[in-house]
């Protein structure tokens, strides 16, 4: 089961027990095998460490949160979202990315948004963060004013990316339209939370 399908029907405490389980058992199926010396790992600590088999080595493994910053690109009344190749019809989010190695939570947020839309940015500040299972993220939610306006897609990161009113991403978050007509992401998803806190301020 994607457990997706149905994280959004949990209450919240239920939801963190699933996303946690949900990376650990991930994080044990891809790491079978000790990553310094390629001998076999076994699972040690009820779960959250795998400890390798031969005695030359062993090592100690831990599970790895991948850091992901996801921001609200805003300038004045405007905002801009983007939609992927494989999300739903009409559904936007959001730009993310991963933090690079050396990285600052700032300068990933500049440099994913550029390189998704060319699109230049200043001031970012943090909102909040949420676990995100699929399989091991951490998505640290932030806003980003924007210096410049004009898109240029990065087509291989994005299907699509433009820039919405206040207006327009309160009738995203109610869901109002058509299948036809743009929407945000699910509640359950920072996204959701980040345009919600925007278009209330």
């Amino acid at each position: 089961m994607d457990v997706r399908n149905i994280s959004s029907q949990l209450r919240p405490g239920e939801a963190g027990a699933l996303a946690q389980a949900r990376s650990l058992l991930a994080w044990h199926e891809t790491h079978q095998f000790c990553a310094k010396c390629g001998s076999k790992t076994e699972s040690a600590e009820l779960g959250y460490s795998r400890k390798c088999c031969n005695d030359q080595c062993n090592a100690t493994h831990f599970p790895r949160t991948d850091p992901v910053v996801i921001m609200m690109v805003v300038k004045g009344d405007n905002c801009l979202l983007g939609t992927g190749h494989h999300f739903p019809k009409q559904q936007y989010s959001a730009l993310a990315g991963f933090i690079e190695p050396g990285e600052t939570i700032e300068q990933g947020v500049r440099r994913e948004v550029f390189e998704e839309t060319g699109v230049r940015t200043g001031e970012v500040t943090y909102h909040s963060s949420q676990p995100w299972p699929y399989p091991s993220s951490l998505m640290i939610g932030c806003f980003a004013e924007a210096l410049s306006e004009e898109i240029t897609l990065e087509e291989a990161e994005l299907a699509d990316a433009r820039w919405f009113s206040k207006a327009e991403v309160r009738k995203m978050l109610a869901r109002s339209g058509t299948s036809e007509t743009p929407r945000m992401s699910p509640p359950m998803a920072i996204a959701h939370q980040l345009a919600k806190s925007w278009v209330e301020d």
